[in-house]
């Protein structure tokens, strides 16, 4: 036997409604169980404890313990001494004896002090005729100064050949550096050194005494080959001016003494080759 299928008899289309009816079942079981337990609640009660009575405080007294007697003494022992009588008559100081008057300074009579020459003996005459003698005839000692630089001079030394320029200290300077270079030129060895330099050249340092000389002549800077050669020259024009007697003004202080000047020139050689 064949079985006929129909789209009525198709359980499908009814599932939407089972679904709402069966939610509906469950939301009333809810609902019901929320009531049940509102229900159930009951307030509860919360009794408060009993207040206990408080007592009074009871003040006990307790009595001190007492401290026994001290023992007698011993028969023996003698009774302490009674206490110091107090004097109650208060002794009297002895009054102060007054200093001694004062001596009035008018009535003291100063010593007798002879103000007249006192005869000692026969007056003796010391002769200082000899020592007068040997005191002029004693040489005056001269004060050595320091040599000083042309900066420290008032007055520049004068070079002979350079006295028109006295007074000018700038010209005075350059003058005495060509006149003394002059003179050594004169003196100077010919000879070139021994060395490949188109000139040598030497920085000499001298000074000019008080009187007028040239001394203690030390080559400073240059050609070492050419030292010797240059301070001999200076050395000899120094001795010529000397012979000649041709002196050189010397420089002066502020105060007007003469001075002992440091001074410094140069030589130079040229080489003939």
């Amino acid at each position: 036997m064949e079985i006929k299928k129909t789209e009525k008899a198709s359980l499908k289309g009814n599932n939407i409604l089972y679904f709402l009816a069966g939610l509906n079942v469950v939301l009333l079981v809810v609902l019901g169980l929320f009531s049940y337990q509102k229900q159930e609640a009951a307030p509860v009660v919360v009794e408060a404890p009993e207040v206990v009575e408080t007592t009074e405080a009871v003040l006990i007294e307790i009595p001190e313990p007492e401290t026994p007697p001290p023992p007698p003494p011993p028969a023996d022992e003698p009774p302490p001494p009674p206490p110091p009588e107090v004097p109650m008559e208060i002794e009297e100081t002895p009054e102060p004896v007054p200093p001694p008057p004062i001596k009035d300074q008018n009535d003291i009579t100063p010593p007798d002090i002879p103000t007249g020459p006192v005869n000692t003996g026969p007056v003796r005459k010391v002769d200082l005729s000899a020592l007068q003698t040997k005191t002029q005839e004693a040489p005056k000692e001269e004060r050595v100064k320091e040599p000083v630089t042309v900066n420290r001079v008032a007055d520049m030394a004068v070079y002979p050949g350079c006295e028109k320029f006295r007074g000018n200290k700038r010209e005075l300077i350059k003058c005495f550096g060509q006149e003394l270079q002059g003179d050594i030129l004169r003196y100077l060895d010919t000879e070139y050194p021994d060395t490949d330099k188109s000139q040598v050249a030497v920085q000499l340092e001298f000074h000019v005494t008080p009187d007028g000389y040239i001394t203690n002549i030390v080559p400073k800077r240059g050609d070492d080959v050419f030292k010797p050669q240059a301070k001999e020259a200076l050395e000899r024009a120094a001795d010529y001016l000397r012979r000649k007697g041709r002196k050189i003004e010397p420089a002066k202080m502020a105060d007007g003494t003469n001075a002992t000047l440091i001074f410094n020139n140069s030589v130079v050689l040229q080489n003939p080759n």
